[in-house]
């Protein structure tokens, strides 16, 4: 019968429907960053140079970017020693991040750190001129990856440590050293790497040793060429 025949198509029409599986929502994870500065001697211009950063970042508002944000100085200790209590403060307030800044760096900018923070390495540092003379580019690498870092200036001959070559001087580029002016480091960094943190001696300084604890922990350090830093009035285009 008619029916009958309209039933069949009907049948022959039916498409078995798979039950949905809801698929999981994943947390969004927020950084958390404590920008860390050891104070060996205030200065006018960090003072001005860092209120205005940290009133940019209060103020920052961007569709679709959140982050938490502090800071902490630590006043007339040895460095590697303010170090090692900004990075545990940085842990123990379950950062997620921890921002090493010297104070004589100067004219940073939200878009500095979020360029450091979008890189997603485990040390990222932006890129200074020493402020003294012969104004070394401040990112090296060793020529001799067999030596340590903290060596170097132990060693004999001019072939020791190199400045990335001009060529290279661009985007995210991997190093051996560079000094902690506008270092961004993972905390999950200080899980795999023995205490204390942070040492120094005078032989080389606290950057170093850190550097050959992290490389050797299998840890790789980078430079971001799009970061350039006013180093006590020295800058890319001065120098």
């Amino acid at each position: 019968t008619w029916e009958r025949k309209m039933e069949e198509v009907k049948s022959e029409a039916k498409v078995e429907s798979t039950p949905l599986v809801e698929t999981p929502k994943v947390e969004e994870v927020i950084p958390r960053i404590l920008i860390g500065v050891p104070i060996l001697s205030w200065t006018h211009e960090f003072a001005e140079s860092f209120l205005k950063f940290w009133t940019e970042l209060m103020t920052y508002q961007h569709k679709g970017r959140k982050f938490h944000v502090g800071y902490r100085f630590i006043y007339r200790k040895p460095v590697h020693m303010a170090e090692e209590e900004l990075t545990q403060l940085a842990v123990d307030t379950g950062c997620t991040h921890l921002l090493l800044m010297d104070d004589d760096i100067y004219d940073v900018t939200p878009a500095d750190l979020l360029k450091l923070l979008d890189a997603d390495k485990d040390v990222i540092s932006g890129i200074m001129y020493a402020s003294g003379f012969p104004h070394a580019m401040c990112a090296f690498r060793r020529y001799n990856a067999d030596t340590k870092v903290a060596d170097q200036p132990i060693l004999k001959g001019p072939c020791r440590l190199y400045e990335v070559p001009l060529e290279q001087r661009v985007g995210v580029q991997a190093i051996d050293l560079v000094p902690f002016c506008f270092t961004l480091i993972k905390t999950d960094v200080f899980k795999k790497i023995p205490k204390p943190w942070f040492s120094c001696s005078t032989q080389a300084p606290t950057d170093s040793w850190f550097m050959d604890s992290v490389m050797d922990s299998g840890i790789k350090p980078f430079a971001h060429f799009d970061v350039w830093l006013n180093h006590r009035g020295g800058t890319k285009e001065t120098q």
